[in-house]
């Protein structure tokens, strides 16, 4: 090979290309980089001016390697002698809207992607890579954040306009929340009918911050400043962090039933197997040291066609538990094989007390039980759907 290119001298550096006579010692530091852009140039890929920059600061120390072996290597970098001109790469840093997506356009950067990396846990929804494209869900948050950490990006106009409004927001003075001010508790931003409820439901605020936390998802509190100091079962279950939770049984029933009595969960609706109905004895008795038995009732009934089954059923005769259903009605008792009618058309439970293993992950009944409360709570059983619950051990 009577002349070199710059492409050349790197891959006879590198090894990729072994002439005969032709000999070189690549110290270790600069295998990694300086085989990856020999792999590219080997392959046809064109330098880039950077990769180019790159390759002079580091031929500098293998210029007496070059000279050894014949080869002008000062020569052929001062005058830019190339396998192809220079492959062009847009090195733009842009922040656009597109398809109702936050796109952050540059080129590869570690950098710049570690950071992305690091914010993607503050971001909301779902956060893709595709050719150099990073897209987020537009949403205020991401507006904020994307804005923030990509600062020094050029910003589109539509993007720059949502970025200068959502920049100026406070969250305080927008999000519902319990917020901590001057060593208090204060609500703020709840809808003035959201607020009464929760006032006819719960009392005054200051005297009953607990109702308050655990009725957040009710009341579309979403921010809460207030902390868990006790670390009991009522406070485990009103700083739940989603709507089901699991209660094992290293918790007493009583504790349970006096968490619900403390929180005031009532209606309650507790569903029970029929072929487990001793589990419902052991609630009714527990639940009745809150509530009297005229508030309470049992929605079904046994076949009569065992001992036990009528046994089960002149219990309720007897202890006065077929009382109708109205408005109250503090406690439902329900077989997990039926809700009945009058229960769905009825009764709006503040909870459903689960200690059935029966219920069905599917229907009507299931959507019923899903959808109809904030606090489900299945107790020392393996629920109807176990994904995602939270588990008070």
């Amino acid at each position: 090979m009577s002349s070199f290119t710059l492409e050349d001298c790197l891959e006879l550096l590198t090894g990729l290309n072994a002439l005969e006579g032709y000999t070189f010692a690549l110290e270790k530091e600069d295998y990694n980089i300086l085989t990856s852009v020999a792999r590219q140039v080997f392959k046809g890929v064109a330098l880039t001016d950077r990769q180019f920059d790159m390759l002079v600061r580091k031929f500098e120390k293998y210029t007496m390697q070059f000279e050894k072996n014949g080869i002008d290597i000062s020569n052929i970098i001062e005058k830019q002698i190339l396998r192809h001109p220079f492959r062009e790469v847009d090195r733009t840093q842009r922040i656009y809207i597109e398809n109702d997506l936050i796109v952050a356009q540059f080129p590869f950067n570690k950098k710049l992607i570690s950071k992305i990396e690091k914010f993607r846990a503050e971001a909301s929804g779902q956060v893709t890579n595709n050719k150099n494209k990073w897209k987020f869900e537009l949403s205020e948050r991401n507006v904020r954040v994307v804005g923030e950490t990509l600062s020094k990006f050029v910003f589109s106009d539509e993007f720059k306009a949502l970025y200068d409004v959502v920049k100026e927001y406070k969250y305080e003075d927008y999000v519902p929340g319990i917020y901590q001010e001057d060593s208090k508790y204060v609500l703020k931003n709840i809808h003035p009918s959201a607020l009464q409820n929760a006032q006819n439901e719960c009392g005054d605020f200051d005297q009953n911050i607990l109702k308050y936390v655990d009725r957040r998802y009710q009341y579309g509190i979403v921010h809460c400043d207030v902390e868990d100091e006790t670390n009991t079962l009522t406070n485990k279950i009103a700083f739940r962090k989603g709507t089901s939770l699991i209660v094992n049984d290293t918790h007493s029933i009583d504790a349970v039933t006096t968490a619900i009595n403390t929180l005031d969960r009532y209606p309650l609706v507790v569903v029970v197997d029929e072929d487990k109905v001793e589990a419902l004895y052991d609630v009714y008795h527990s639940i009745s040291r809150h509530v009297s038995t005229q508030e309470q009732t049992v929605m079904f009934r046994l076949s009569n066609e065992t001992d036990k089954d009528r046994s089960f059923n002149l219990w309720i005769k007897e202890n006065n538990l077929n009382n109708w259903l109205d408005k109250d009605t503090k406690v439902v008792y329900i077989s997990s094989n039926k809700v009945p009618k009058p229960v769905v058309k009825n009764c709006e439970p503040q909870c459903v007390l689960s200690i059935a293993n029966g219920i069905r992950s599917y229907g009507s009944k299931h959507m019923w039980v899903n959808n109809i409360t904030d606090l489900k709570i299945s107790y020392a059983i393996e629920p109807w759907d176990k994904k995602n619950l939270e588990v008070i051990e």
